[in-house]
Order: structure tokens, then C-alpha cells, then sequence
């Protein structure tokens, strides 16, 4: 059986649903709506079960930030508001409907999925300097909290972004992982001499 602080659990929440409704909301900071606080507690009260977490890291938007702190204030869970863990900046879409963006410009939107990796919204954050500053946060993350139980709040960009670093998968099957609003997943990493054994011990489990 392997020891605490050869084992290091990393636990993915992404927030919410928010005010304002189906938007590209990036870097808008908006608040969560009361259905998106309650499902982020269900998951909480589930984890209750199990005990908490040794640190909680959060993106400094709001439909993260808030909760965060309210995990702390009411758990005295010790928190760190990491800038790098924020949403992609989505430029000219920021703040407009899903929908309208659709229909204005489809082509572009599609290629989110047709080819992730290159993607760049009209005057927004490039792929690939999103991935380098959430991947590279992470690693230093993981590289300073071995044995420890974290909780990482999170928007649907960074989870993804997170999920395929940390697991080794090809970036361009991001969008493959399904991350709806609350979307709570586990990943544990077994240290063992020089090497990191990883696995996916459960993704979007329901609460």
C-alpha cells in the first residue's frame, strides 16, 4: 500500500452556472447564479464524506473566486488565487452570446474543434500561449505540493487544458472531454523513485 506523500491527488471543479447565460465569457467576471452555487456545494458536501482537501487553488474570476473563499472562510481550507489559471481571453467575442457568434462566424468557432491547437479567437489569447501559462503553473503546483489533496476551481478552457497535460494525451483531443458546469475530476499521481505513475480516477462523476 503506498504511503501518504508518495501519492499526490489532484481534484478538477469547474465553476458554475453563471449570470448572464450562454456566453463567451473568457475573462468577463461575472458571478455564479444560485443553480451554479448549489451544484458546486453538492460536490463539496459529497467530498465531506471523504474528508478535505489540503489546499484549494483558484482562477481569480468570480464564478470561481467566491466560492473559493467561501470554502475557506467556512472549512479553513487554506486558499492561493493563482492569476495563470484563468480563462482563455476570448477578444472580440468577450461578453457576446454563443449563438450570435455561431451565426456571424461559424468557420471560426468550428475550428475550436476541427483543430485545437492552432485556434485563436479574432484578437484573443493564441492556444498556445494559454496552454504555456496554465501547464506551467501546474507543473510548479505539483512540483510543490507532493503528498498533499488539492482542489483546483476551474473554467471548462483550463480543465481541459489541464486534463490532457496532466494525463499525456495529445492536446487535440481536448474537446473531446466533456465538462459540463460543476464537472468534478480526479487525478492522482503514484511517485516512485524518478517516475510519476498517473491516472484518471474518475471524471464528471455525479454528486
Amino acid at each position: 500500500m503506498a504511503i501518504k506523500d508518495s501519492v499526490t491527488t489532484i481534484d478538477l471543479l469547474r465553476h458554475g452556472e453563471c449570470e448572464g447565460g450562454e456566453i463567451f465569457r473568457g475573462t468577463t467576471d461575472v458571478e455564479l447564479n444560485n443553480k451554479g452555487w448549489l451544484n458546486m456545494q453538492s460536490v463539496v458536501d459529497h467530498q465531506q464524506k471523504e474528508g478535505f482537501w489540503d489546499h484549494v487553488i483558484s482562477s481569480p474570476l468570480l464564478r470561481c473566486r467566491l466560492f473559493a473563499e467561501h470554502l475557506n472562510k467556512k472549512y479553513k481550507l487554506p486558499l492561493s488565487i493563482e492569476d495563470n489559471f484563468c480563462e482563455m481571453d476570448f477578444g472580440d467575442w468577450e461578453g457576446q452570446k454563443v449563438q450570435h457568434i455561431w451565426a456571424k462566424d461559424k468557420e471560426k468557432v468550428e475550428s475550436i474543434y476541427s483543430s485545437p491547437c492552432t485556434f485563436q479567437p479574432p484578437n484573443g489569447e493564441s492556444m498556445s500561449r494559454f496552454k504555456k501559462r496554465v501547464t506551467d503553473s501546474a507543473d510548479m503546483l505539483i512540483q510543490e505540493s507532493r503528498g498533499k489533496h488539492l482542489l483546483l476551481i476551474q473554467h471548462g478552457g483550463t480543465m481541459r487544458i489541464l486534463l490532457t497535460h496532466l494525463l499525456s494525451i495529445p492536446m487535440s483531443s481536448m474537446t473531446r472531454f466533456h465538462i459540463p458546469y460543476a464537472c468534478f475530476s480526479r487525478v492522482q499521481f503514484h511517485h516512485s523513485g524518478q517516475t510519476d505513475h498517473v491516472n484518471l480516477i474518475f471524471h464528471n462523476i455525479p454528486c
